[in-house]
């Protein structure tokens, strides 16, 4: 089971619902986002993904700090989502050739660094 949680702008509240990974979530968060949400939580093992206006977490990892910090990316992905996947992606491969390491690479990225440093400056009840 994964939580889907889908970033409201008008009313700027994060709306929960439970789904189970199957085609009701192709529907709901549409192809492209369920395969990139469906390769990181399934094949790469990731505990979280956010692809705007949606976040994506797995049931066993969920917790207010995994939400908090995709909550991060919903706002660094607010100006364009098609940007944020290019630049996140060249800097995965550029830290992966400098570090031969996919966890050193993934934590080295800048916006995952935003992401870590900024978590605990939002406030909202889970």
């Amino acid at each position: 089971m994964i939580y889907i949680f889908k970033y409201i702008e008008k009313t700027r509240k994060l709306i929960q619902s439970k789904k189970v990974l199957s085609f009701v979530i192709i529907f709901e968060i549409g192809f492209f986002r369920f395969l990139i949400s469906f390769f990181s939580l399934r094949i790469l093992g990731f505990c979280g993904i956010t692809l705007y206006p949606y976040i994506i977490i797995k049931a066993e990892c969920y917790n207010k700090e995994i939400l908090q910090h995709e909550f991060v990316h919903i706002k660094q992905q607010k100006n364009s989502l098609f940007k944020f996947l290019i630049r996140y992606i060249l800097e995965f491969f550029k830290n992966f050739c400098k570090y031969f390491s996919f966890s050193k690479a993934y934590r080295e990225i800048g916006f995952e660094k935003e992401a870590e440093e900024k978590k605990h400056q939002f406030k909202f009840i889970i």
